[in-house]
């Protein structure tokens, strides 16, 4: 285990806060999988969205690794009916709207 002062380094480094930082390394490497399928559903370049809006980027993840409705997201994800249907339970749904609206985001 790392002791408290790396943490809070590494923290910084990310740009995020000690406690989330603990809460996503405990979700596990996956635990925002479903964010990257959902820009992808609304054809979201999430490369462009990481490079040119970190902050936003990361704070979407941690969103998603502590969402409990991943069931849901999941399903509706696989049922390829995610685009119409997030609005209604995803906590990203008002940052991913703002990013479909804007074309220097949407896949070419």
């Amino acid at each position: 285990m790392l002791d408290e002062a790396t943490i809070r380094q590494i923290s910084k480094d990310c740009a995020i806060a000690p406690d989330d930082l603990l809460q996503l390394v405990k979700a596990g490497p996956h635990a925002a999988d479903e964010m990257i399928e959902m820009m992808g559903a609304l054809n979201i370049d999430q490369s462009d969205v990481a490079l040119l809006h970190p902050a936003l980027y990361r704070e979407m993840q941690l969103t998603c690794s502590k969402c409990r409705s991943k069931t849901r997201c999941r399903r509706d994800l696989e049922a390829e009916v995610a685009g119409q249907e997030f609005v209604g339970y995803c906590g990203n749904a008002a940052s991913l709207n703002t990013m479909r609206a804007d074309p220097e985001l949407l896949h070419g």
